[in-house]
């Protein structure tokens, strides 16, 4: 499991190499303390379900930028 899929804080965390299962879909896991496999992460560390920056679960907070719109175009020219 990459850590691009855990938080900063799980991120630093081992396990134990025990075989565990998703909490959402009950599909297997390569360890018990990862508690969603990639499919059910869905933008959310795979340990502890929190939001991940940038993530599709994140919950927000940024402000996000449209390049290209407006009358300037991408470049402001």
């Amino acid at each position: 499991m990459a850590n691009s899929d855990k938080c900063t804080t799980c991120a630093t965390k081992r396990g134990k190499m025990v075989p565990g299962n998703c909490a959402e879909c009950t599909g297997g896991t390569s360890q018990a303390m990862i508690k969603l496999c990639p499919t059910c992460a869905n933008g959310r560390c795979v340990v502890c379900k929190e939001p991940l920056p940038g993530g599709s679960g994140d919950s927000g907070g940024g402000s996000s930028i449209e390049l290209g719109s407006g009358p300037t175009g991408l470049f402001g020219c």
